[in-house]
């Protein structure tokens, strides 16, 4: 999720905070403060309300709009999260060694050709270093250590390509 972007933040904070209130309600308790707990921390607020036994005072029946509410908002904050990160678009690493970017490249080095056919496998990387960088490709090289105690030199590069981020690497 995108912290960051305040609008985000605000419209997601509501749509937990009204769930949490219309399950409260449900439960014969009060919307305010169920509200803001549900804003705050919806994933201890929302189960709390579930495991917890709760009788409604003498006389009052079961609120029943109040679960398709808390449902509706509830999916609601899920269609906001799944918009919110397909509209991230690929970015390129910071640098060389970041803990994704080499993942990236031990699972691109074991499903290239060479490491289906011989069960090739990275295991890692040592004296990395930056080659250049510009807004859409960062190239890097260094010292793949394998699973067959070899160690290589391996030159790879990040490219941002259709929204996508792609990764290349050549070794000998």
């Amino acid at each position: 999720m995108n912290w960051v972007n305040p609008a985000f933040f605000v419209a997601f904070a509501a749509l937990t905070g009204v769930a949490t209130a219309a399950l409260a309600r449900r439960r014969g308790r009060r919307i305010v403060p169920w509200f803001v707990f549900g804003a705050l921390a919806w994933f201890v607020a929302i189960p709390w309300l579930f495991l917890t036994r709760s009788r409604l005072p003498e006389g009052q029946a079961v609120s029943s709009g109040m679960m398709p509410l808390a449902i509706v908002a509830l999916c609601g904050a899920a269609v906001l999260v799944r918009v919110d990160f397909s509209a991230r678009r690929a970015m390129l690493p910071p640098n060389c060694d970041t803990y994704l970017g080499v993942t990236d490249l031990k699972d691109f080095v074991a499903q290239s050709p060479a490491g289906k056919a011989s069960g090739l496998e990275m295991k890692t990387l040592t004296d990395i270093k930056e080659v250049s960088r510009s807004a859409t490709e960062l190239n890097c090289t260094a010292i793949a250590h394998m699973n067959t105690a070899a160690a290589v030199p391996i030159a790879y590069r990040f490219t941002l390509k259709d929204g996508q981020r792609v990764i290349e690497a050549h070794w000998q």
